[in-house]
């Protein structure tokens, strides 16, 4: 068990350290969050493919957590440090946990998050990927009172993935 927080403890510290703008300690609003990710993301150098993987696997798991403040201060750096690198599926994924934030309370940015996830994970030719962003964007349409128009989306997007 000692070793599992000391290499979680280290992973922390590595992605951190790889991905610019994660090492503010102050509290953001998960609304500021989303808008800051989808509106002002920071600059971002390219960053290794492990490093990014890792940052997106740690990010899912301080959402799941429902640890905001954390997910504020990582969030934003790899979605701009994905689009740097032109790592598209992650990139696609990190918008999909974006918009699983907006739909608990921002379902207008729910969407717009939804849509750079379909953008993303189109440029990937995934289906896997692409599958995610279409069943975020299904549920952001849901979530909006969109009934039709999700069932529309994912019926369009079942075919186009076969």
């Amino acid at each position: 068990m000692h070793r599992r927080k000391v290499l979680t403890l280290g992973l922390g510290v590595g992605i951190a350290a790889a991905l610019p703008g994660t090492a503010s300690a102050s509290a953001v609003d998960p609304k500021e969050l989303v808008e800051r990710s989808l509106f002002h993301l920071p600059e971002a150098r390219p960053a290794s493919r492990d490093a990014l993987f890792s940052a997106l696997v740690e990010a899912r798991r301080v959402f799941q957590a429902a640890e905001y403040s954390k997910l504020g201060r990582t969030l934003p750096s790899l979605i701009s440090g994905s689009l740097a690198s032109q790592a598209h599926d992650i990139a696609a994924r990190a918008y999909v946990l974006l918009a699983q934030l907006a739909i608990k309370n921002y379902q207008g940015m729910a969407w717009v998050a939804a849509e750079r996830a379909r953008a993303q994970a189109e440029l990937t030719g995934n289906p896997v990927v692409m599958g995610e962003a279409a069943h975020s964007m299904g549920v952001s349409l849901r979530r909006s009172g969109e009934y039709q128009a999700a069932i529309d989306h994912l019926q369009e997007a079942a075919g186009r993935l076969g």
